[in-house]
């Protein structure tokens, strides 16, 4: 019985069909769900660091003494 191709954990590619499968200690993932999960990430945290950022006031519109 052949061995059954590796495939992708996220979008069941396999391995012949992307450029690289990286495998972890559970599962693959393959190098375009990579850069799309790490796309993901820097959106959320600067989303997160712009609220953050954000006083929720401007400086034009705060009253001075």
């Amino acid at each position: 019985m052949p061995k059954q191709e590796d495939r992708c954990s996220f979008c069941g590619r396999g391995r012949s069909q992307v450029a690289l499968l990286i495998s972890g200690m559970n599962g693959f993932i393959c190098n375009e769900c990579a850069e799309q999960a790490d796309m993901i990430v820097k959106e959320t945290f600067q989303k997160k660091r712009q609220a953050a950022d954000s006083l929720g006031f401007s400086k034009e519109t705060l009253p001075r003494p």
